[in-house]
């Protein structure tokens, strides 16, 4: 698999975790406790490690047009 590939499947599965946690604050009186903590928790951590796995896989975009240096 590629790396646009790869960035595909990592933006799906970010903007899941984002859309997870979103619906989890909004409606948490609406979700039982068991559901909301763990849901919430892992789902949390894998935004996290998504997030930071992006981030890794889009540096160079990050140096040149955030930090303005690099090719």
């Amino acid at each position: 698999m590629n790396k646009a590939a790869q960035l595909k499947v990592l933006n799906i599965i970010l903007a899941s975790c984002l859309l997870v946690q979103a619906v989890m604050v909004f409606g948490h009186d609406f979700i039982p406790r068991e559901v909301f903590f763990p849901t919430h928790v892992w789902c949390g951590r894998l935004l996290i490690i998504i997030g930071i796995i992006h981030l890794f896989y889009n540096w160079g975009w990050v140096k040149k047009n955030i930090l303005k240096y690099g090719k």
